[in-house]
């Protein structure tokens, strides 16, 4: 028998639930193929994700360009990336092993999950459907002109659409945003080391609880008995 340890979890979505960095990756090198700029290599992107969409394509574009793009080549650079992520979004995209058992398991111990994300939003609803169809209770991507991980907002926001208190809320991520997110709010933390971030970045952070894999995490969110 399975029970929650908390009555809401909220999840990052890249590098926490599934790998999307060949997403990512394949429409910033196509953004970058416009302007005949040479292609990034895949694990160049893990250090410049996390902050958002705007944020990821001031510093492609700033490696690229040896320098920071001007107002009006980023607006347009920036409109690029996002017509090529929203073809992209879901390619070469895949949960981590393990974790659709647990959101799985979550669910069926009453636990009411959902997704924050500095991923924006129609893709990371996309991500979330295609993946996990039916899952979660809330999906949440960057909202143009709205709050972004860290802001504790998106979180107080959920806490009061569901009625929970902060005792009983826990955010889990892979990024340092997740970690500072959930402090701000002041809820449960969970910082997770299969992600985007090198662990030892996450525990200078001082997360309540490191989880190296996906085991650790179950332990964390669900009480199993024998």
């Amino acid at each position: 028998m399975r029970k929650k340890r908390f009555d809401l979890v909220l999840f990052d979505l890249d590098g926490t639930l599934t790998d999307t960095i060949m997403s990512i990756a394949i429409s910033a090198n196509a953004t970058l193929e416009d302007y005949n700029k040479a292609p990034m290599a895949v694990d160049e992107f893990p250090a410049i994700i996390g902050n958002g969409a705007a944020r990821l394509v001031k510093d492609f574009m700033t490696l690229a360009f040896e320098e920071p793009p001007s107002a009006e080549l980023f607006a347009e650079a920036f409109a690029r990336y996002r017509d090529h992520f929203e073809k992209y979004c879901t390619e070469g995209v895949r949960a981590f092993p393990g974790i659709v058992s647990l959101l799985t398991d979550m669910r069926s111990a009453g636990t009411t999950i959902g997704i924050l994300s500095n991923k924006p939003h129609p893709e990371t609803v996309k991500v979330a459907e295609e993946i996990f169809p039916g899952m979660f209770h809330v999906v949440r991507g960057q909202i143009d002109d709205g709050p972004r991980k860290p802001d504790p907002e998106l979180i107080y926001e959920q806490l009061e659409a569901y009625g929970v208190p902060k005792e009983r809320a826990c955010m889990v991520g892979d990024g340092d945003t997740d970690v500072l997110v959930g402090q701000r709010a002041g809820v449960t933390t969970i910082a997770v080391g299969w992600g985007y971030r090198h662990p030892d970045v996450l525990k200078e952070l001082s997360p309540d609880f490191y989880a190296g894999d996906v085991p650790t995490l179950r332990r964390l969110l669900l009480e199993e008995s024998p």
